[in-house]
């Protein structure tokens, strides 16, 4: 159970979220985040449609590190990735 501050404590933490407008913590000590979004969603971009044989050159397993890898296949007219230990 969280320690009643109460109204007088000035929390650093608090000051700290509500400068950088991500939260505040209230008088019993419980800390509010997520005062939601101010940006509007981005905007759907139009579906884009290749000769299959564009994608057919991307076929192949890609490094990414040692050990991960993504496999790139083409079916349907479509590119998937598949990522080391994925099925």
């Amino acid at each position: 159970m969280p320690i009643d501050r109460g109204e007088i404590y000035e929390d650093p933490l608090e000051k700290l979220l509500k400068a950088n407008g991500i939260g505040e913590v209230t008088a019993s000590g419980n800390v509010i985040t997520g005062k939601g979004i101010d940006k509007a969603p981005p905007t759907k971009r139009p579906e884009l449609m290749l000769d299959v044989n564009v994608l057919k050159q991307y076929i192949g397993t890609y490094e990414i590190q040692p050990g991960f890898n993504i496999a790139v296949s083409v079916k349907d007219n479509k590119i998937y990735g598949q990522a080391t230990g994925q099925r």
